[in-house]
């Protein structure tokens, strides 16, 4: 009779896999071997997985008791269908409901859990079989588990990023776009030092939609001179010095405005490379 091995990856530990897969192949053919767990919590499962020919079932954990739920309707499914040793690597006294049905079903089950073995499980079960305490844990190369709210907040930082990058913002604007991710403003100009952007003065019309074709040109150009005088006078348009300017500017509704924008790759000092990593 060829076996079904049902693995909760919340309750049985990476460790105990080698013993298990070769006790089930002891009894018989392994023909079917599922690990349920959320691997973004439980991320050191990825290496047995690629190592044993166990088949993934990525449960998130975003109701109570969603795998025992997974893998009951799974192994309910197989006993039904298929005439086969059911076994199920788990101490959880819940799936005595799927060892129940099971045994209707003519099927065995075979329980793999570490001692104490839960009394129900037991009574339930056509057998138990104890995981022996390895003396010595195999080493097995970790993954760094990354909680949902941390990489939704990474995603969210590169949106900003990507924002911020394509569109010129006042400071105002970007303080205030910062602010959900930090909320502390000396973190927020932190931030945007380490990440290649940088802050200077210019001249900016509140209502750009009424401007003429010149004063759109005119716009342009401040927006991407981060000497506004200069690039005035390159296309005929001078002045005496920057007061002159400023009031010139101010008489054809410009404001001086203090504005963020990309200067380029992140910079390449030391700290800013540690404050860059920080984030």
């Amino acid at each position: 009779m060829h076996c079904v091995l049902l693995i909760d990856g919340d309750n049985i530990s990476p460790n105990d896999i080698p013993f298990i897969i070769n006790n089930v192949r002891s009894k018989g053919k392994l023909h079917t071997c599922r690990l349920y767990t959320d691997f973004s919590v439980h991320g050191d499962w990825r290496y047995v997985v690629d190592k044993y020919p166990i088949e993934a079932m990525q449960v998130f954990h975003t109701r109570p008791q969603a795998v025992d739920l997974k893998m009951t309707t799974d192994g309910t499914e197989f006993v039904i269908n298929n005439k086969c040793t059911l076994c199920i690597a788990s101490n959880d006294k819940d799936f005595c409901h799927l060892a129940r049905k099971a045994i209707e079903y003519s099927c065995p089950v075979v329980v793999y859990a570490r001692a104490p073995i839960s009394p129900t499980l037991v009574e339930h079960a056509t057998e138990c079989v104890e995981i022996p305490a390895s003396p010595k844990k195999p080493k097995v190369p970790t993954v760094p588990q990354i909680k949902p709210t941390d990489m939704e907040r990474v995603k969210r930082i590169k949106r900003l990023k990507r924002l911020l990058k394509n569109h010129t913002h006042t400071i105002d604007d970007a303080h205030n776009l910062l602010l959900p991710v930090f909320p502390k403003q000396n973190k927020r100009t932190k931030w945007l030092a380490a990440n290649g952007f940088e802050t200077r003065i210019t001249y900016v019309h509140p209502n750009p939609k009424k401007l003429s074709d010149k004063s759109k040109i005119i716009q342009k150009l401040l927006l991407t001179s981060t000497d506004p005088q200069t690039t005035l006078s390159a296309v005929g348009i001078k002045y005496k010095n920057k007061n002159n300017m400023e009031k010139g500017l101010k008489k054809q509704g410009f404001e001086r405005q203090e504005i963020v924008s990309y200067a380029g790759d992140e910079t390449s000092s030391g700290e800013s490379k540690r404050e860059s990593k920080r984030w």
